[in-house]
């Protein structure tokens, strides 16, 4: 099908009167920048410009293209029916955004990561229509998420009854004791344990949403923690009750009924309905930690930096939280999960 219209902006930097003029040509037209720093920076200033001129019924789209190329010399080296083939093949908004904003983060950084992530809900706020902006954040969040899951995603995969267990990311070298390797206490375990500490106790969510996306869990907990984390994007209140009438609703009443269960291993104080907060946001990174030392470290050192920067009932709150959950652990104590089982 030929392209029905395109506008060039000649050189300079689109602006809103140009974007809403485009608007008149399409609900969604396509930009398409040079392949280069300058043209990704174009992009970038072009996808913020429309955000708060964003409707249901009018957006954008972007069509990345090859290093040093530009529109004319793509089109001329590849034909208009490869070029056509770009157009049909563009990225949304959401998606095109969520590139661009990640350009010169470093993954492995959780102080850059915390930064980004609060740049793309930054940039669904601007959005006017609540619905679509809600929708936006959902699904830049969601990439995130995906994004953080695949890295931390270990190469042998773990099983709910534990025959296939990954070792904790522990080692000799940190001076901390490593942790039962008994089948009572295997990572699977753990993992049930951690998700039942936020199914009593969903107001954790937001402190460990990081942390808990990268756990490489079974089909079963993994299909329960989408929803738990789906639900939280979307509930005013975080109460337990209602997100287990939402799991229930969602065909997971079984799946919340095995890991609130005694069985195996009996759920420690902390996973209880009657744990006071602090007591379980500690536990909940204790436990944790006996899976991943080195990110409990990392997300002390975020908890410090975002202490220092402003230090509040919150900032304190989870820095002291994560800091008394690693010195349980250099001190031998074992997890609450240990406790239960002894």
């Amino acid at each position: 099908m030929p392209v029905s219209a395109a506008v060039a902006p000649l050189g300079t930097a689109l602006t809103e009167e140009q974007t809403a003029e485009l608007w008149r040509l399409s609900p969604a037209p396509v930009l398409c920048f040079d392949g280069d720093a300058a043209g990704r920076r174009a992009a970038r200033r072009a996808a913020e410009l429309a955000l708060p001129m964003l409707a249901p019924d009018r957006t954008l789209k972007f069509v990345a293209l090859p290093e040093k190329e530009d529109p004319d010399s793509l089109l001329r080296r590849e034909g208009s029916a490869a070029f056509r083939s770009r157009l049909d093949g563009a990225q949304n908004l959401a998606g095109a955004l969520y590139g661009l904003l990640h350009d010169g983060i470093d993954d492995r950084s959780p102080e850059q990561l915390a930064s980004f992530l609060t740049r793309l809900d930054e940039a669904a706020r601007k959005i006017p229509d609540k619905a679509l902006a809600q929708t936006t954040r959902d699904a830049l969040r969601t990439r995130f998420y995906e994004a953080r899951r695949a890295r931390f995603q270990r190469p042998k995969s773990t099983t709910w009854n534990g025959r296939s267990a990954a070792s904790p990311a522990i080692g000799p070298d940190l001076g901390i004791p490593r942790p039962p390797t008994g089948p009572e206490m295997n990572t699977p375990e753990r993992h049930r344990i951690l998700t039942a500490i936020l199914v009593r106790h969903p107001t954790l969510l937001r402190d460990v949403e990081h942390a808990y996306a990268g756990l490489d869990l079974d089909p079963a907990l993994g299909e329960l923690r989408d929803a738990i984390t789906d639900w939280a994007m979307h509930a005013e209140v975080l109460d337990s009750q209602a997100l287990m009438d939402h799991l229930e609703g969602f065909g997971l009443r079984d799946t919340v009924k095995r890991i609130l269960a005694g069985t195996p291993v009996p759920l420690p104080e902390c996973a209880s309905s009657a744990a006071m907060p602090a007591e379980a946001e500690e536990g909940w990174w204790h436990i944790f930690g006996f899976l991943n030392v080195g990110r409990l470290r990392e997300e002390i050192n975020l908890a410090r930096e975002d202490a220092a920067r402003s230090l509040t009932e919150d900032t304190e709150r989870r820095l002291v939280a994560r800091t008394s959950a690693l010195n349980r652990i250099c001190t031998g104590e074992p997890d609450g999960a240990d406790i239960a089982a002894a």
